[in-house]
Formats: structure tokens, C-alpha cells, sequence
């Protein structure tokens, strides 16, 4: 089996905002990171854009540094957790509250030297997969509740009046709601992800994958992952042939029509920002 890389893309959902995802590979495997809007009244690390940027890229070179090797994915990610920790931890942010650190979703799809495709992720990226008898596989971490979180995203847009005024990101009530559910992440019964607490790693969602050759497939962060979640464009297996008929730009620039033209002020699909950084990565097995 052989992992061909076919096309890759990740823009910032805004022009005036960093692009806080980050995509990586290595000849036997490919990932996405998706950083988490940062909380925090001010920034710890000083490389990079932002904190959550600075974790996406410090964690998507540590993944590729270990990916080298053949261990465990679960070893992998926990040794990327602790080097983050220490780098964070020595700028300072061991001080910083826990909603202040920074955090991310993966998913990660490798194909061992014993020909095992293993695929494993923390948190809304998501993997899907197309094989030659039409199967459809699909995998990511452990999501958060869809329609909870569409109807806290609905509650702040009717308290601030939209997104046009910026006051999602100032409205206190909303900032402290995202607050108590971050300090939360990474706690034992709390959301589990890609950040600072190394036992996440026990956390990890993996599995086998036993697909028919040759298949076709896309990693995805969550920006990505909404044509088919939040705005229903598309079905899993559509995504996949739409990917590979039209290409990832193609994609990519129907989703920002439906945040920017479509349903620019969330009123039809509630979310808490207009535009999410979208980064995807199609390959083919053969």
C-alpha cells in the first residue's frame, strides 16, 4: 500500500486574523491541526501570530519529528503534549489560567511498515475515506454536542445583535460560558484534546482501518468539516468525489460563501464567528 498526497490548503477564516491551523506529513502519513480561538487577555508565547497558532505549529513539527519513528501514535502525541508543556510552561504560562491555554483538535492517518493504516485524532478534525467497494470510513475524536453548542452560538448572536458588531468576541456572558467549558478541557470527565495535559494521550481515538484498494481520502479541520456538518452541503461520501472532481479551492470557496454571502450573520446557521480557518488535505492509497 502507498500514501500519495494529492493536494493540501489551509487559509485563515479572515484575512485579519491568523491562520491558527497548521497541516503536516511525513512519506507514510499526513495530519491536520485545528488551534482553538484563544481566551486569554493577553498571549503567553511570543513565536508566532497567537498562542493557538504558535500550538498548532509547534505540535504539527513535533508530530512530523516522531512520525519518523514507528512507535505508537499514543507515545507520539504524548511526547508532543510534554514538549509543549515545557515550551509553554517556560514562557511563563504555567501562571496563566487554565482557559488561557492554548489547545487544538488532529486527526492523523499513518500507514505502518507491517502495512497496519491506523488513523487516531483528538477532538472535531475528521478523516474520510472513500474505498474501491464504496465504503464509506469515517473517524475523529470525541465531538462536542453539535446542538448544544449551535444553540449557545444562537443565545450570544441574539445577546450581542450579530456578528457585524464584533460583540461576540467582547460580550461577557458568551466569554465566560467559553471560559468555563476551556478550563474544563483536559480534565478527567472533561473534552479531551491536542494541548498542555499529557495524559490526553490516554484519551487518544484510534483504530485500524481495513479499506478495499485504491481508495481516495481528505483530512479535514473543523472549518472544512462544516460544509458537512453545519451547512449540510454535502454528505461524507459526496465531499470525497467533490474533492477530487473540483479540487480543495473549489471547496473552499463555496464555504466562505456561505459565511460571507449566504448566511453572513449566523441568523440560519448559528455558529460564534463568521468565518473558521479550513485546512484539508486529499490523498489516494494504492
Amino acid at each position: 500500500m502507498k500514501l500519495t498526497l494529492i493536494e493540501q490548503l489551509s487559509e485563515p477564516g479572515a484575512a485579519t486574523r491568523p491562520n491558527e491551523d497548521a497541516l503536516g506529513a511525513t512519506p507514510n502519513a499526513a495530519f491536520v491541526i485545528d488551534g482553538a480561538t484563544g481566551l486569554a487577555e493577553t498571549r503567553t508565547m511570543a513565536q508566532g501570530p497567537s498562542d493557538a497558532a504558535w500550538l498548532a505549529g509547534f505540535c504539527a513539527a513535533q508530530l512530523e519529528l516522531g512520525l519518523q519513528s514507528e512507535a505508537p501514535l499514543a507515545q507520539i502525541v504524548r511526547r508532543v503534549i510534554e514538549a509543549a508543556r515545557a515550551e509553554f510552561f517556560a514562557a511563563g504560562g504555567a501562571e496563566a489560567p487554565r482557559y488561557a491555554w492554548p489547545t487544538s483538535a488532529f486527526q492523523l492517518l499513518r500507514l505502518r511498515r507491517d502495512g497496519v493504516l491506523e488513523t487516531a485524532g483528538l477532538g472535531d478534525c475528521r478523516l474520510i475515506l472513500r474505498d474501491a467497494a464504496g465504503v464509506i470510513h469515517s473517524a475523529s475524536g470525541p465531538q462536542l454536542d453539535r446542538a448544544r453548542e449551535q444553540a449557545a452560538a444562537r443565545a450570544a448572536l441574539e445577546r450581542t445583535g450579530g456578528f457585524a458588531t464584533k460583540a461576540t468576541e467582547r460580550d461577557p456572558v458568551t466569554l465566560g460560558k467559553l471560559r468555563e467549558g476551556r478550563a474544563r478541557q483536559n480534565t478527567e470527565g472533561g473534552y479531551w484534546t491536542l494541548g498542555l495535559e499529557p495524559a490526553a494521550a490516554d484519551h487518544l481515538a484510534w483504530r485500524a482501518l481495513d479499506v478495499a484498494l485504491p481508495a481516495r481520502g481528505v483530512l479535514m479541520s473543523d472549518g472544512f468539516v462544516d460544509l458537512i456538518d453545519l451547512y449540510e452541503a454535502y454528505s461524507e461520501a459526496e465531499i470525497v468525489s467533490a474533492i477530487f472532481d473540483r479540487g480543495l479551492s473549489a471547496l473552499a470557496t463555496e464555504l466562505r460563501r456561505f459565511e460571507r454571502e449566504i448566511d453572513p450573520e449566523g441568523a440560519r446557521f448559528a455558529r460564534f464567528k463568521q468565518s473558521d480557518d479550513a485546512t484539508a488535505i486529499a490523498f489516494t492509497l494504492g
